[in-house]
């Protein structure tokens, strides 16, 4: 059997991946250890390097987990994404929603890379959600931390799920209470991370979110049913993007979208598409981080 086939995935809230764990069926993980050297360049007596005086200067890791998820993984995500669990606000519920903290909380993800274990300590930094026609709905994870360790305890008897993974169809887009038909979609929720915070350290001492910035980009067919999206007015629109296989939706609201201006071109033959970025923002009534015209919510239902 293949490395890749045996290779596992399980997420926590503590070290020990014991509490709120998740084992993921993932696609694929980049998860790794970074360490950078400093070496010395003085020569003397030779042009020669020398082996003497180098360094380590920086060990950390960074990577990202991506997959078909089903339920148990995505409420797992959502619910930490922008620092939801830990943080003031947010259940998941539509009563609840969750909602962007003003700090991230860590989490750790032991990798199982078959000939050898690794755990990291990591803070996410972005998800994407993506999805195209005839094609699944793809989740992506980024995460940054401290430094890999090896994992040697014994790996945790966390089963994994068989859920129902989301497909494109299951997508629907709302812009100021109408519903769009789009060929594609790609909603990047960015924490925008400072992780060069070293300080007297190799590892840096903290990871802090600096800003929120939330985009959805989608492809439309340039007609008479997506006309409105083309130079929409600059005050904007509450938005949404839905995903639901008819038992579970997971619901993106935005408090208010702004739509950038972006031309439909005429290609050589076929229909006439046009690119429709999003960008979300709160609504200047934003009174409490539980309220409704927040940036961003998400909820399932």
């Amino acid at each position: 059997m293949s490395q890749s086939s045996v290779s596992r995935v399980v997420v926590a809230d503590n070290s020990a991946l014991s509490t709120n764990a998740v084992a993921v069926s993932f696609r694929e993980c980049s998860l790794a250890g970074s360490r950078t050297f400093l070496r010395e360049d003085g020569h003397r007596g030779s042009r020669q390097r020398r082996s003497c005086r180098a360094r380590i200067a920086t060990d950390t890791s960074a990577g990202s987990i991506s997959g078909y998820f089903g339920p148990t993984e995505i409420d797992w995500i959502l619910g930490r994404v922008v620092g939801s669990v830990g943080g003031s606000a947010g259940t998941g519920t539509s009563g609840d929603p969750w909602l962007p903290a003003e700090a991230l909380t860590k989490f750790y993800a032991a990798v199982d890379k078959v000939a050898a274990k690794y755990l990291y300590e990591v803070w996410p930094t972005t998800l994407e959600v993506s999805g195209s026609e005839q094609q699944y709905v793809n989740w992506n994870l980024s995460c940054t931390g401290k430094a890999e360790t090896v994992y040697s305890s014994s790996w945790p008897a966390t089963a994994y799920t068989c859920e129902s993974s989301f497909l494109f169809s299951d997508a629907t887009f709302t812009y100021n209470s109408t519903a769009y038909k789009i060929k594609s979609f790609r909603l990047l929720i960015d924490n925008v991370v400072d992780d060069q915070n070293f300080q007297n350290a190799i590892t840096p001492v903290d990871f802090e979110a600096q800003d929120l910035a939330v985009t959805l980009e989608l492809d439309c067919v340039f007609n008479s049913d997506n006309l409105a999206l083309y130079r929409a007015a600059l005050a904007g629109a509450a938005a949404s993007l839905a995903i639901s296989d008819g038992t579970t939706t997971y619901t993106f609201a935005f408090g208010n979208a702004k739509i950038p201006n972006a031309a439909p071109t005429i290609p050589a033959s076929g229909r006439i598409t046009f690119p429709v970025q999003l960008e979300a923002y709160r609504t200047s009534t934003m009174s409490s981080p539980a309220a409704s015209d927040a940036q961003l919510r998400m909820w399932k239902a």
